[in-house]
């Protein structure tokens, strides 16, 4: 599962919601102009239509309907409040029949017609006050705009760190849990502990070779399991000390456990020593996991090799002749509780923690594998 990104939830929200606020405004903002447009335009039209009847009929303009009369490309009659050089060079040079003229801080609507005589008339309509509507809205709508922005950067906040909340809650709740279970641990793990001091002290001479040898073997298991509910417990303390270890001792402590407890036998294929700097827990737990897994899934005629040597970095590898692993299911082998083989028992998480172990101590990990022929876990770090 991919780590949630506020930072980039954050800003894809900002972005959906301002853009999806833009629109609106904007489609307010042109549905607005089309509307103000269209009436100017009709009711210019009508004043020109007006104009240009009762000129042909040879009668008087109103006052109120501003005009002028062009022949021959120069202004013969100005029947308007500007002068005629301002209306020659301004309007009598633009070829369209209607448009928009600003004059100082006045707008007209201009629509020129043809007369009876062939002469062209100017009708100027007054639209200043729709002109001016018209930037009151825009200059509301902006500030409106801006004023939504500040609301929605504070939604887009409350979304994107709602999950967030939820996580943390969920997190804090898990390590709750695993804390707890942990600490019960503790106290039959020191039991069995001081059980084994206990035989140890009081018939240690009566015993075995062998038998002292298995109680030497539990107690560096428990150990270990102490070891591991210790940094549960401490699950916010910086990561286990890394140092210069002979890992090949590692190793042979695992692969003697290996061979103790099931009847697949485990070869060693390395060198002595392997000095390297490393958690010596988090080795004997990656390994462990390689080695669990290789003896799970296969028969007990297997042949398992582990393989490690220092070049630059340490490389160990956990080879088998065993029943391999489908192409397609390689990819979801580290997928949490994701079980290949559902009849072995196991609760698919062990490969997951593998993952997360290497990918901590920036290395890396790689399978290869064959049906029926082989499979190698290759661990870089």
């Amino acid at each position: 599962m991919n780590p949630y990104n506020f930072r980039k939830v954050f800003i894809r929200y900002v972005a959906l919601l301002f853009g999806l606020m833009l629109f609106i405004y904007l489609f307010i903002i042109l549905i607005y102009s089309w509307q103000v447009n269209k009436e100017v335009e009709e009711t210019s039209r009508k004043q020109l239509q007006s104009v240009v009847e009762t000129l042909n009929n040879g009668q008087s303009v109103n006052e109120g309907h501003p005009y002028f009369i062009v022949q021959s490309n120069y202004i013969v009659s100005n029947h308007t409040p500007f002068s005629t050089d301002a209306l020659q060079s301004d309007i009598t040079a633009d070829r369209r029949t209607s448009f928009m003229w600003k004059h100082h801080h006045f707008y007209y609507q201009i629509d020129k017609g043809l007369l009876n005589d062939g002469s062209m008339v100017y009708s100027l309509s007054d639209s200043s006050d729709y002109e001016e509507t018209k930037i009151l809205l825009y200059n509301l709508l902006l500030v409106l705009l801006l004023i939504t922005l500040v609301l929605i950067v504070g939604a887009a906040y409350y979304l994107a760190i709602k999950p967030v909340r939820a996580y943390e809650l969920m997190l804090e709740r898990h390590r709750v849990f695993i804390q707890n279970a942990s600490h019960e641990m503790k106290t039959p793990l020191a039991s069995v502990s001081l059980g084994i001091d206990y035989v140890n002290a009081l018939e240690g001479t009566h015993l075995s070779d062998g038998s002292k040898n298995a109680l030497s073997k539990m107690k560096n298991e428990v150990r270990y399991l102490q070891s591991l509910i210790t940094r549960t417990l401490n699950i916010r303390q910086e990561d286990d000390a890394v140092m210069m270890i002979n890992a090949a001792e590692v190793l042979d402590e695992l692969i003697e456990q290996q061979n103790d407890l099931y009847a697949v036998k485990v070869r060693p294929a390395y060198e002595h020593p392997l000095y390297y700097m490393i958690a010596p827990d988090k080795l004997k737990q990656m390994v462990t996991i390689l080695l669990d897994n290789a003896v799970k899934h296969n028969s007990p005629e297997v042949s398992i090799e582990l393989l490690a040597k220092v070049e630059g970095g340490l490389r160990i590898e956990v080879l088998d002749n065993g029943q391999g692993i489908d192409a397609k299911r390689i990819e979801r082998i580290f997928d949490r509780y994701y079980r290949g083989n559902p009849s072995i028992d196991g609760s698919g998480i062990g490969l997951t923690l593998l993952k997360e172990l290497v990918t901590e101590m920036g290395g890396t990990i790689e399978v290869k594998s064959e049906l029926n022929k082989k499979t190698s876990f290759i661990l870089n770090l």
